[in-house]
């Protein structure tokens, strides 16, 4: 130490300097949550990199990369879940997410585990500054549309393409 600095005059040197090992911390792990249908999109891209930007040590996982089909997931999803400090969550361009993301997001929120909506100019919510509109009930499932509060409400019965 600099012997001008206040701290290097009052230290007692009988006491051993201690340093944090940042070796023994676990990295955060932040989950990101979206339809399969935009995995290949390069707005994906995008809006991963700004998970990446916000969260630079954290591991990042992908489902995309985790899973190679639906019933992996399924089977899969409860020990991923217990390992997550994080879920980020966004839907398609318009908002719209199906089941499988509606699954992620109810059981991070019943774990208690923080969750953020992610927009399109990759600005991050709170997930209390969400609504989430159910838009469709048909078969083979439901179909979900997420925006911030401030939003207007997508009308019932409202016919909207699903995509994109």
């Amino acid at each position: 130490m600099n012997e001008a600095s206040p701290v290097a005059k009052t230290r007692d040197a009988s006491v051993p300097e201690r340093t944090l090992d940042m070796t023994s911390i676990a990295p955060a792990v932040i989950y990101v949550s979206c339809p399969m249908h935009i995995y290949n999109q390069p707005r994906y891209g995008r809006l991963v990199a700004a998970i990446r930007e916000r969260w630079p040590e954290a591991v990042i996982l992908e489902p995309k990369h985790l899973y190679t089909s639906n019933g992996e997931w399924l089977a899969r999803w409860p020990s991923t879940l217990a390992t997550l400090d994080t879920l980020v969550y966004f839907g398609d361009a318009r908002g719209f997410y199906l089941s499988g993301v509606r699954k992620e997001v109810e059981d991070a929120r019943r774990n208690r585990i923080p969750l953020w909506f992610l927009d399109e100019a990759g600005t991050f919510h709170p997930d209390g500054d969400t609504r989430h509109d159910l838009i469709c009930r048909g078969l083979p499932g439901r179909a979900w549309r997420v925006s911030l509060r401030t939003t207007p409400p997508v009308a019932r019965g409202a016919r909207i393409a699903i995509g994109g």
